[in-house]
């Protein structure tokens, strides 16, 4: 796959997965909701083709890279506090919120509920990541804090003007503007995640000379969200393969037990909430799709883990591709099961998991443009 593909299909990818969220909320104020779509789709292609082209060469001054990140970051901070969170129809800020809260005041956090009347299912680590935000009475910060390591990740791996396009191409994106302003914990997971991915390839540190930390590592990254182990598959999976059968079950077995072990004190405090209440964390975060959907994606992960043979682009770019899969094929799953036809648009599909693709599509183009400058630089 060459570099001018990869560009293309996560410029599609890109403005598709901000098309599908500008169609469901424009289909609720106009009937001209196609139109927007469409108007959406474009401009996105346009400015991302502009932003990825030889153009970008001129954002090459750190100070300007700098002062537009702060500014960015204010107005993110301001679009935030603009919305009073008890207002808003979106309870992810809020399944964060009130099991902290309840693990703060000694009570189980999984019994807790939001403040539209749902459940909550947060992983430990995730939880644990979350609680300087909410000491600081605003768990949704951690969307700025993460955008920040993301981009700043992105201009040290790969230099200013690629940190500087990472920047934009996010100012664009109409999904992260909508994470930021409900406060969700959707997109800042995996811009977390892309920014260690990120950490790693500029430390040079890779699987065969540190295994087992990484291994344990992955596990922690489980205790966040369970579908980060696909971008860590795919990055792990080629040196993986050179192990022998007792070195690769001891990094699975390690990776199985930092994640199980992070559940250890909840199981002591109340195991029968944590494994048999019909909304426990591990409930909610399986519930959808078919027991099959996750072997189906992991067996993708493997296929591209082989594929992508350390090319940075193709790796980020299969990475994006596979947490797109993950909504896809477990929605579309659904869909298929029903007894009567599902709009993609309803309530029980929730489009935003898409977005966790969007920080990995964004690094392969930063990637694809760093290659083309190093090519010409030869």
């Amino acid at each position: 796959m060459n570099r001018q593909l990869i560009k293309i299909l996560c410029i599609a990818l890109l403005a598709g997965v901000a098309t599908l969220f500008a169609a469901k909320y424009a289909m609720r104020v106009t009937p001209h909701f196609t139109w927007v779509a469409v108007s959406c789709f474009l401009v996105y292609v346009l400015m991302a083709w502009l932003l990825c082209g030889q153009r970008v060469r001129a954002f090459g001054s750190k100070a300007l890279f700098y002062a537009v990140l702060v500014a960015v970051l204010l107005v993110m901070l301001v679009v935030q506090y603009h919305f009073d969170p008890y207002q808003l129809r979106v309870d992810r800020w809020s399944a964060l919120h009130f099991p902290i809260q309840h693990l703060l005041r000694g009570e189980f956090p999984y019994l807790a509920h939001t403040h539209l009347d749902g459940s909550a299912s947060p992983f430990p680590v995730w939880q644990l990541f979350h609680i300087p935000f909410y000491l600081l009475g605003n768990v949704g910060l951690s969307e700025m804090f993460t955008f920040l390591l993301f981009v700043l990740s992105v201009r040290f791996r790969f230099g200013v003007r690629q940190g500087f396009l990472a920047l934009l191409l996010g100012a664009l994106t109409l999904n992260i503007w909508y994470e930021v302003s409900v406060r969700s914990d959707m997109i800042s997971n995996f811009l977390l995640l892309a920014a260690f991915v990120n950490l790693l390839f500029l430390k040079g540190v890779r699987f065969e000379h540190h295994p087992l930390l990484l291994s344990f590592i992955a596990g922690l990254w489980l205790s966040t969200r369970l579908n980060t182990v696909f971008p860590l598959a795919i990055l792990f999976f080629p040196v993986w393969l050179t192990f022998s059968v007792k070195k690769k079950g001891s990094t699975v077995l390690i990776a199985l037990l930092a994640l199980i072990a992070t559940f250890v004190p909840l199981m002591l405090w109340d195991a029968s909430t944590l494994f048999y209440y019909e909304y426990s964390p591990l409930a909610l975060q399986t519930r959808q799709g078919h027991p099959v959907d996750p072997i189906l994606m992991l067996l993708f992960a493997m296929l591209c883990g082989w594929w992508w043979r350390g090319v940075e682009s193709r790796y980020h770019f299969l990475a994006g591709v596979s947490l797109l899969l993950v909504p896809v094929i477990t929605y579309g799953h659904t869909m298929l099961a029903a007894a009567e036809p599902l709009n993609i648009f309803d309530s029980w599909c929730d489009i935003t998991y898409l977005d966790a693709a969007i920080p990995f599509l964004i690094m392969s183009l930063c990637a694809v443009q760093y290659e083309e400058e190093k090519d010409v630089c030869r």
